[in-house]
């Protein structure tokens, strides 16, 4: 084996490992942007329930008639009706503003997931020529 095969041979197997090399780092990468991934979708889960289970309390509320008007007569209850008549509105007031902004922070999860499956699936077009330059290498 003459020198200039030698050294043909031998910068063909340091890029064939420099390919390698960059396919593991871009499986690791898919790895780990999936695995964020899937903790966005659970913590966007949870924020949904959340609003869900707001939003299912809030209707059954609403949907009781009398609520906003009962009042016991002599009775902690009754004697406090008026100012917890005062006070409810402006508590449902804010916990709705809370619910809207944990629904804006929802929608802001979902983009972000988004955007990390856009990056994913730039990741793997780089891998797969990556691939292809490593096919065509071990082929020849």
């Amino acid at each position: 084996m003459g020198w200039d095969e030698w050294k043909a041979r031998r910068e063909r197997r340091e890029k064939i490992e420099r390919l390698q090399s960059n396919i593991e780092g871009l499986n690791e990468a898919i790895r780990r942007l999936q695995e964020i991934k899937r903790s966005y979708q659970t913590y966007n889960m949870q924020l949904v329930n959340a609003m869900q289970d707001w939003e299912r309390q809030y209707e059954s509320y609403n949907g009781i008639d009398l609520a906003p008007e009962i009042k016991v007569t002599d009775s902690y209850e009754g004697i406090c009706a008026d100012q917890m008549a005062l006070d409810v509105p402006p508590i449902i007031e804010r916990i709705n503003n809370v619910k809207n902004q944990m629904a804006s922070v929802s929608v802001g999860v979902y983009d972000q997931m988004t955007k990390i499956e856009d990056y994913i699936e730039v990741l793997q077009q780089q891998k797969m020529g990556f691939l292809t330059q490593l096919n065509a290498l071990l082929g020849a």
